[in-house]
C-alpha cells in the first residue's frame, strides 16, 4: 500500500515538472515570437519617420492623413503594455493605406525615387509583419488552449503565465497598392 501511495506521488510530481517544462518552453516561444513583431514594428515606424519627411511637403494639405501617421508614432512611443502595441499597429496600417492612396494623386509623389523607396521598404516589412502576426496568433491560440488544460491551469497563475492577446484579422490592402 505505501508504495502505491508513493508511486501516485512520484507520477504526480514527475507530470507537474513535464508540465512546468513545458509551459517554460511555450512561454519562451511565445516571447520569442513577440520581440520579433516588436523589432519589426519599431523598423516600420522608423520608415515611418522618415517617409514623414519625404512626403510633409507635398502632403501638406492632407491633414488628417498627416495627423494619423502623427498619432500612430505617438501611441507606437508611448506604448508600454502588448495592448498599447496591438493599437498603435492598427493605427498605423490604416494611415499607411490612407497615405499610399493620397500619394496617388501627387504626381511629384510618384517621381520622388526616397517616397518610392521608402514605400516599397514598408511594403516589404507590412508583409513580413503580416505574416509574422498569423504565426503568433496561431501559436498564441495552442498556447492559450495549453493554459486552460489540466493539470497546467494549476500551474499557469503561480508561474504568472497568462492568455495572450491575439491581433485582428485585417484585410491586405497595404500588401498591395495601387
Amino acid at each position: 500500500m505505501e508504495y502505491v501511495i508513493l508511486g501516485i506521488i512520484i507520477v504526480a510530481v514527475a507530470l507537474f515538472v513535464h508540465s512546468h517544462n513545458n509551459l517554460m518552453s511555450l512561454k519562451d516561444v511565445m516571447d520569442n515570437f513577440w520581440n520579433n513583431i516588436n523589432l519589426l514594428f519599431q523598423q516600420r515606424f522608423d520608415l515611418i519617420s522618415n517617409l514623414m519627411t519625404t512626403v510633409k511637403e507635398p502632403l501638406k494639405r492632407e491633414e488628417e492623413v498627416l495627423g494619423k501617421i502623427i498619432r500612430s508614432c505617438n501611441t507606437w512611443e508611448n506604448s508600454s503594455s502588448t495592448a498599447d502595441k496591438v493599437k498603435a499597429d492598427q493605427i498605423a496600417s490604416g494611415a499607411l493605406k490612407a497615405l499610399f492612396t493620397v500619394s496617388g494623386s501627387y504626381p511629384e509623389l510618384e517621381e520622388d525615387e526616397e517616397f518610392l523607396k521608402l514605400r516599397k521598404e514598408l511594403i516589404r516589412l507590412e508583409e513580413l509583419i503580416a505574416d509574422i502576426r498569423q504565426r503568433y496568433n496561431r501559436a498564441a491560440g495552442v498556447y492559450n488552449t495549453i493554459l486552460k488544460r489540466f493539470p497546467n491551469n494549476l500551474l499557469s497563475g503561480p508561474l504568472k503565465l497568462f492568455p495572450r492577446e491575439l491581433f485582428p484579422q485585417e484585410d491586405e490592402g497595404l500588401r498591395r497598392p495601387a
